[in-house]
């Protein structure tokens, strides 16, 4: 089952007020919907607002497909005629819907692993090499969420929402455009695990206001599970890494080629960004509960 919610429970996440219409049922739930096009009958319009579009303008059109409501941002008024129909009126629906993303991910309690990707390459090398990982340990239970390079920052949230209720472990590569978009990826998710690659952390610099790479990464770490929390970095050069990991409350690795990592004496260790890879993903798998054995075999037969 896809996330679901009554008309009670989206008043309390959100904060939001019921500005026309009239209650559904109070154990009424329905899924949340941000596409007139593809909306179910009987589930919330979500009306968010991009550069090039306004979902306030199709609140009529939701109505007409059998939408049990909408969530909207608060407006003087609303185009549609029907009186009886609700409309949860909201500060922001985009922070609305991060909140309903943060609120299911919670119920669910999945072990969230996110990546930072690069724009240049979705689905990055370390990114490939986790979902082989993850879907051979954990098959069903694994939820990938496509990178947030591909995908609309609302769309990328829905996706959270369609996970369901045997989804154990989410993967997602983190590729934000700005700090306000790190910020909704990162509240809505809260991973417990996270990994900073090279051309991540550049892509971090890069998507945060004034290039700012520190504050990107501080925003992500101050967004992680607090009851559980682990970094995991390939150490880029020129970072603040050990700083981070001096004071961060949780587990944070750093890449070294030491005798207690397993690629160093491996015969991927003569490619160092290769082994840098594999040790992220391995560190990560071992976190997990992933027999060791069995993680170092998955990786040779991917790089075999």
């Amino acid at each position: 089952m896809v996330a679901t919610f009554t008309a009670e429970e989206i008043l309390e996440i959100t904060t939001g007020r019921l500005a026309q219409g009239m209650m559904p049922d109070e154990n009424e739930a329905a899924e949340i919907c941000i596409d007139t096009r593809e909306i179910k009958e009987g589930a919330w319009f979500v009306a968010l607002r991009g550069d090039r579009f306004d979902g306030h303008d199709f609140l009529g059109d939701a109505f007409a497909s059998g939408a049990l409501g909408c969530i909207v941002s608060e407006r003087g008024s609303y185009p549609i005629a029907s009186s009886s129909f609700p409309l949860i009126a909201v500060d922001d629906t985009m922070i609305a819907l991060k909140s309903l993303a943060r609120n299911w991910r919670r119920r669910l309690s999945p072990t969230v692993v996110a990546v930072t990707g690069s724009k240049k390459q979705p689905f990055g090398v370390v990114t490939q090499l986790m979902a082989r990982v993850m879907s051979s340990s954990f098959d069903e239970q694994l939820h990938f969420l496509p990178p947030s390079a591909v995908l609309p920052v609302g769309d990328a949230l829905s996706c959270l929402l369609a996970m369901d209720e045997v989804s154990r472990y989410c993967l997602f590569e983190l590729t934000p455009r700005s700090i306000e978009e790190l910020s909704l990826f990162c509240g809505a998710l809260t991973p417990n695990i996270l990994i900073v690659t090279n051309e991540g952390y550049s892509d971090l610099k890069a998507g945060a206001a004034g290039g700012d790479a520190i504050e990107a990464l501080a925003e992500v770490l101050a967004n992680m599970d607090t009851r559980k929390k682990m970094v995991i970095s390939e150490d880029p050069p020129g970072t603040e890494m050990q700083k981070f990991a001096s004071v961060f409350p949780g587990r944070f690795e750093i890449y070294s080629e030491t005798a207690e990592n397993p690629i160093v004496g491996s015969a991927f260790a003569e490619n160092r960004e290769l082994a840098q890879h594999l040790w992220c993903v391995f560190t990560a798998a071992r976190e997990m509960g992933v027999d060791e054995a069995e993680v170092l075999s998955l990786l040779s037969m991917e790089n075999a």
